[in-house]
């Protein structure tokens, strides 16, 4: 292999190693952040009448999630009760 060829171009070069260390971390954090979704914790959540903020604040609270969203975005959205015992985070924002 003809080492001038794939040095030639300082930016170019760059581009490339960026590239493989990029696909080098994804491939080495893929297996831990993959086992780290699937033993996502489970949450218990019992709210009444309360504002989509309220509950999403009260999630980032007690679990280690984080939302992001602007307020305009829920104006209007009303109160909401929600009641769900040792649920996933996905059955919990699909209600």
């Amino acid at each position: 292999m003809n080492l001038n060829l794939f040095f030639s171009d300082p930016i170019r070069s760059c581009r490339r190693l960026c590239g493989f260390f990029l696909l080098l971390g994804l491939l080495l954090n893929g297996d831990s952040f993959a086992s780290v979704q699937a033993d996502a914790s489970r949450i218990t959540l019992r709210v009444r009448n309360m504002s989509l903020t309220e509950i999403f604040k009260r999630i980032e609270s007690d679990y280690d999630y984080r939302f992001f969203f602007q307020d305009e975005q829920l104006r209007g959205t009303g109160l909401r009760s929600v009641q769900m015992k040792n649920a996933t985070i996905e059955s919990v924002m699909a209600r």
